[in-house]
């Protein structure tokens, strides 16, 4: 019963992997990546399987060296994402050397298959430790205006959970043994499996929903346009007043989703109009005139606030680092870290 179970699960993890790597989406790359770690997940469930069937401690010993492998990978992603930070040649030492480990025990006799189940343990659950204190620590402020941030957040918690699944299985594994003879045990194995899999069908499912995105860029961008209007300089400034009420007014700026279009038909007016006035009236460009107003909100966070670059570069509506640091630079003429650290000097 226990096999049936470990190898049915086994299956539905394959499939969902390869529906995500057939499904059309705009995220394709964490599309892939998420695809990547069901196939890791329904690696160990197979190898579960055959440690079940064959009763030998180094069925699993492939998939052991990959759940070691893991942890770092998912922790410098995470790491990157929330605090920018990149992972230099000691770091990547220190984990080859313990990858290389991993496979000189593999090959050794029998009884040293409990040292690497050890150390499977240990790295998964400091690890697993690790990025649950990381995402604690770092929480980037969810902006209702960007839903870019909550998404690449979903996907931080869920790479987290991921992990944290990773670690109870392997626990499970090198318990099982201990397990198969009492029927209490069984039952709790079957029902840790099942959390397992309803896991992973939950997250394919939040993954999946992503989606619905792609049908709405569609409808915005295919919309019918408002009529025009006529553009003389009485016309322009009440663009301009009726402008600066929407998008500063409104803090309609700080949407990492603003556009032309968008402004465009919550003014009931043509982009050529907005955009003439804007040209003729303010002297610079529709994403001159955006990104200008994310720059001065970002100047006073840097100044007034303690968060952290990237949570302030999401809530002042930016998607892209480079393109945040790249704008703030062109704007200010330093980079945002200099520019906390000269205005904190000053005062």
């Amino acid at each position: 019963m226990i096999m049936f179970v470990s190898f049915t699960t086994f299956i539905l993890l394959t499939l969902l992997a390869a529906s995500l790597l057939m499904t059309p989406s705009v995220y394709k790359k964490s599309n892939y990546l998420l695809a990547l770690l069901f196939v890791l997940l329904a690696s160990q469930m197979f190898m579960l399987t055959l440690r079940f069937w064959s009763q030998n401690m180094d069925a699993y010993g492939l998939t052991s060296i990959i759940a070691t492998a893991i942890g770092p990978v998912i922790y410098s992603y995470v790491s990157t994402v929330l605090v920018g930070q990149q992972f230099g040649r000691n770091y990547i030492l220190r984990h080859a050397s313990l990858v290389a480990i991993m496979l000189i025990i593999q090959w050794q006799p029998l009884h040293a298959s409990v040292l690497k189940d050890v150390l499977v343990l240990s790295s998964l659950s400091f690890y697993s430790i690790a990025v649950q204190k990381l995402i604690l620590s770092n929480q980037i402020e969810q902006n209702q205006h960007n839903k870019t941030a909550i998404r690449i957040m979903r996907f931080v918690k869920l790479l987290a959970v991921f992990l944290l699944v990773m670690t109870v299985l392997d626990f499970i594994i090198f318990f099982e043994f201990l397990w198969a003879d009492t029927l209490f045990s069984s039952v709790g194995l079957i029902s840790a499996i099942s959390f397992l899999a309803t896991i992973s069908l939950a997250a394919t499912f939040i993954v999946l929903n992503r989606n619905q995105f792609v049908a709405w860029m569609f409808a915005t961008k295919y919309s019918p346009k408002p009529a025009e209007a006529s553009d003389d300089s009485g016309e322009q400034e009440h663009v301009i007043a009726k402008l600066k009420a929407r998008v500063e007014g409104g803090k309609l700026y700080l949407s990492s989703d603003v556009s032309m279009q968008v402004l465009s038909e919550q003014m009931e007016m043509s982009s050529r109009l907005i955009s003439r006035a804007i040209n003729q009236c303010l002297g610079k460009s529709f994403r001159r005139y955006i990104n200008d107003l994310r720059i001065e909100d970002a100047k006073k966070m840097l100044t007034d606030t303690d968060d952290n670059v990237l949570s302030i570069m999401f809530n002042v509506g930016f998607e892209s680092k480079s393109n945040f640091n790249s704008e703030f630079y062109q704007h200010v003429g330093v980079s945002p870290l200099a520019y906390r650290k000269m205005s904190r000097q000053d005062t």
